[in-house]
């Protein structure tokens, strides 16, 4: 790799300190060079600013940028950290504090924001709950630099708590709105030898992206507070006919949860609901409208057989779900922070006829 091809590392934050200082203490043993963290806390209420300081002040050369900071000031602060001494042992640490939570994809687009004005050649979207091999991003750089037309590189996954099985490698884009990993909870030994495979569908806990592509594309759709911004991502990107890839032999750990916390009910029908009416809203934008509209009716029925399967909800309250979903999908644009928590926290009073 060439030496001037500085990588942004954007991580975000928001109540899980623990998770993110084990991730940070694996950057630090990184083979590529030369990269910066870009560390985006949004809004946490646990202290995770202070531990995380507490943790790398002695360990990264650290920034703090204010929301209200220009882009030049932030330019200069890189430029200055990159011409202190310290910088040539310690890799830059900028840390910003949001005042509110602004969501996953909006927290991310920040932090990509940021990167950019840096100069950044690539940037690695890394989820604040992995931890990375150390030559992951030096495999990853490498096959972008070798392959000027692929345009965004992911590493495989592998489950944290079990390294030997997979969580995927990326995945294709279905016709029928639904998308297929590969190698999904697969032991290692059945991955191919082989460099890479395509793939249309790219999750976002370690896309390594081109900053061209961001800045032509755009980042993440901030339609949904939380979820789809993948989903959408990759819907633009196959649009677009941007190839991506998975690097098989880039490695990170994922502490992805094994199974659905079915001790509350309504916990889980509030996702569920959640989960398909951002894919409703996200689907709306890229189908025809009748295609869409017949599809959806199809769909509602393997929603209800889910809802019969996982819940104890009686026939009418899943009657009110179905039809709840089918007009939000149908008049929303997208769900902002305020909707999204009153369907997570209390769905039984959300799903009521006003």
């Amino acid at each position: 790799m060439s030496d001037d091809k500085l990588i942004a590392i954007v991580v975000l934050n928001y109540n899980g300190y623990s998770d993110t200082i084990d991730c940070l203490k694996s950057l630090e043993d990184l083979t590529y060079s030369p990269y910066v963290v870009v560390l985006i806390d949004n809004a946490s209420i646990d202290d995770s600013v202070g531990r995380i300081t507490d943790c790398f002040s002695n360990r990264f050369a650290l920034h703090f940028v204010d929301n209200d900071d220009s882009p030049s000031q932030t330019v200069a602060m890189f430029h200055e950290g990159t011409r202190d001494s310290g910088s040539e042992e310690y890799s830059q640490l900028f840390l910003v504090q949001n005042r509110e939570n602004i969501g996953f994809a909006a927290g991310c687009n920040q932090g990509i924001r940021l990167a950019l004005s840096m100069g950044s050649h690539y940037i690695w979207l890394l989820n604040n709950d992995t931890v990375v091999d150390s030559d992951s991003l030096l495999i990853l750089a490498n096959y972008l630099s070798d392959h000027p037309a692929c345009q965004v590189a992911t590493p495989q996954i592998r489950l944290f708590n079990e390294p030997d099985r997979i969580w995927n490698c990326g995945g294709l884009l279905k016709w029928y709105g639904a998308r297929k990993y590969f190698f999904v909870h697969r032991p290692v030994t059945e991955l191919p030898e082989q460099e890479k495979i395509d793939i249309t569908f790219v999750t976002g806990c370690a896309p390594l992206i081109r900053s061209s592509l961001l800045q032509e594309k755009g980042g993440f759709t901030e339609k949904f507070f939380f979820g789809e911004e993948d989903y959408e991502f990759s819907l633009r990107m196959k649009k677009a006919k941007v190839k991506m890839v998975c690097c098989l032999k880039s490695v990170i750990y994922h502490k992805v949860g094994m199974s659905v916390d079915r001790s509350s009910n309504d916990s889980f029908i509030g996702r569920i609901y959640i989960h398909y009416l951002n894919r409703f809203i996200n689907l709306r934008s890229y189908w025809p409208y009748f295609f869409w509209y017949g599809w959806r009716l199809i769909y509602a029925g393997y929603i209800d057989r889910l809802l019969r399967k996982k819940t104890d909800c009686r026939p009418f309250d899943r009657y009110r779900f179905i039809k709840k979903l089918m007009q939000d999908s149908r008049e929303m644009n997208g769900v902002d922070r305020q909707t999204f928590l009153k369907i997570l926290n209390d769905p039984s009073a959300y799903f009521e006829k006003p």
